[in-house]
């Protein structure tokens, strides 16, 4: 057999190409994380653009271990599980629609645990003082993180710190949020049951 002579830029670039095979074979593994893995998102040291859809395709894996565990753990309780891009980057939500045609829910991204009302009656521009004041009137226990504090960190950090606010997302979408990094597929599951009974109270 005629061995093949492999010059040094031939052979780099093989070492490189094989290189890559392993790396790409190592993220894939990471695509779905275990049930206790309190890393959602993963910060992979690769093009932007590349990371935003590794990271938006394991949200989407994420949302559907979410669903299949909400549906063992929720009962009747009517939810939908969803995910997505915003601000180019990734976010997973639940929510639970109420009689009155509005929206509560979770929501996760980038480190912000947040507890939101999409308010359909008072959707539009110019209208989030109003949306405030009928969401905190009709759904202020919602907005309450020492419901969950067992899930998030020691002295968490709520954003806004003052009761009577809350912060927005145009055009309906009213929100307060816990800061943390260490949330599992497993704790999104035990808090989607325990917010399915508030929701189920409205």
């Amino acid at each position: 057999m005629e061995l093949v002579v492999v010059e040094g830029f031939e052979r780099e670039f093989v070492v490189r190409y094989i290189n890559l095979i392993e790396r790409l074979d190592k993220l894939t593994s990471l695509l779905l994380p275990s049930e206790t893995d309190p890393r959602l998102e993963l910060s992979i040291g690769l093009a932007n653009s590349i990371e935003v859809s590794f990271n938006k395709m394991r949200y989407r894996l994420i949302a559907d271990e979410i669903r299949n565990g909400c549906h063992s753990n929720l009962g009747s309780t009517q939810f939908r599980v969803g995910y997505g891009i915003s601000h180019a980057k990734p976010f997973l939500e639940l929510e639970f629609e109420l009689k009155d045609g509005n929206i509560l829910g979770w929501q996760y991204q980038e480190g912000q645990f947040r507890l939101f009302a999409r308010c359909h009656n008072l959707s539009g521009k110019g209208k989030h003082e109003e949306r405030t004041k009928f969401a905190l009137d009709q759904y202020a226990e919602w907005f309450d993180f020492e419901y969950l504090s067992e899930f998030l960190p020691v002295g968490m950090i709520v954003r806004p710190e003052e009761s009577t606010k809350l912060l927005k997302f145009d055009p309906n979408f009213v929100y307060r949020y816990a800061k943390t990094s260490d949330l599992s597929i497993r704790d999104l599951v035990a808090i989607s049951k325990k917010l399915s009974v508030k929701a189920e109270t409205r």
